[in-house]
């Protein structure tokens, strides 16, 4: 419906620029009618296409795309305070959606050998998807273990739970570009995470906690791994990557692309 809108806005405006935050799974891209209408305006209507991933790229094949830095709060580009040296959690940070993996994470929960690790939910999520969780925590015995302890809106705090966790997880099943992995890594924690959209191309291939979406076994190998003590420090130049994330990087694509300047080439 946004992109609807955009013959109406060019009206007024002739600098249009889109950020682009799909995925290769957007299913408006799929109708061909609708996918000739969506690039009709796009490519008429718009100087340019801003994506934040190369899978992007590939689902506006043919436009006029280029690759920004997506955004990060301030609050992920330092360590503010030390790290909680009694780390023993595991958190899940994100929508609460079937799309994100979280009944995976139930499942997966389950199946852990005893003592099993805590996993601290934190994100929003519908009243109707909340009762299911909540249902599918108690029928198999997991209350206690998994906790929803529900949206964290000042990202101090949240940079905080990242610092007190052995591992952030997040097994969702389509993103284009995780916010959850850069702030996560930023603060040195391990993220055990799906390999979608950018996510191989920002870890690399030898990153050791990538998981196939939907994969329960290999949940339950990488967060056994973590609890057991073997998982090595993120690397440092990860960490210094997700940081430039919170450091106004995107200002220098902008200021590439002239959108920040009164004259644009």
């Amino acid at each position: 419906m946004d992109i609807a809108f955009l013959p109406f806005l060019r009206v007024f405006w002739r600098r249009i620029y889109v950020i682009a935050h799909v995925s290769d799974t957007w299913q408006h891209l799929k109708v061909p009618y609708l996918r000739w209408i969506t690039f009709f305006i796009l490519r008429n209507m718009t100087r340019r296409v801003l994506i934040i991933s190369e899978n992007q790229r590939q689902v506006f094949f043919g436009l006029n795309t280029f690759k920004i830095h997506t955004i990060l709060h301030p609050a992920f580009g330092g360590l503010a305070v030390p790290h909680d040296k009694a780390r023993k959690d595991f958190v899940y940070v994100g929508r609460i959606t079937r799309e994100k993996g979280i009944f995976d994470l139930v499942d997966a929960w389950a199946l852990l050998n005893q003592p099993k690790p805590r996993l601290r939910l934190f994100g929003q999520g519908s009243k109707e998807v909340l009762q299911k969780l909540a249902e599918e925590i108690r029928r198999k015995s997991l209350d206690g273990t998994i906790t929803y302890e529900g949206p964290v809106s000042d990202p101090a705090d949240l940079a905080r739970i990242y610092r007190g966790a052995l591992a952030t997880i997040y097994p969702s099943y389509a993103d284009a570009f995780p916010l959850v992995m850069l702030e996560s890594i930023s603060q040195e924690t391990p993220c055990i995470i799906s390999k979608i959209g950018e996510v191989p191309n920002f870890l690399g291939d030898d990153y050791p906690w990538l998981i196939v979406p939907g994969d329960l076994l290999g949940i339950c190998a990488a967060v056994t791994a973590i609890s057991s003590g073997v998982s090595a420090p993120v690397p440092r130049c990860l960490v210094e990557a997700a940081r430039q994330y919170a450091q106004s990087a995107i200002i220098a694509d902008f200021e590439h692309l002239d959108i920040l300047s009164s004259t644009p080439t």
